[in-house]
């Protein structure tokens, strides 16, 4: 579940670890996330039309994503884990990253 107050965006996980298609789709609001730990997964779309979204930590307990997860994301700097998934996803896919 995705709920809102103000402006803070909050991911309530139950028993799902992926972060569905379209989850943020377009969210111009959306401008930092970090996701929880729980979450191995970031589908198609999740990120995408975020143009506020500057920043994204992903934990090492993402080991998947999916390739059009941030399109047109661009002002996206990725907070990573040196030598995790998501440091190698952002490096091959060409988007800017840090590690935390």
């Amino acid at each position: 579940d995705i709920k809102t107050k103000g402006n803070m965006v909050y991911l309530l996980l139950t028993t799902s670890y992926k972060i569905g298609d379209m989850a943020f789709t377009g969210c111009s609001s959306l401008t930092d996330m970090t996701i929880p730990e729980s979450v191995t997964e970031i589908r198609s779309g999740t990120f995408s039309f975020c143009t506020g979204l500057a920043s994204i930590k992903i934990p090492e307990s993402v080991t998947e994503i999916n390739n059009l997860a941030f399109i047109n994301s661009d002002n996206l700097k990725l907070i990573v884990e040196r030598d995790s998934y998501a440091a190698q996803f952002a490096e091959k896919n060409g988007i800017l990253y840090a590690f935390e």
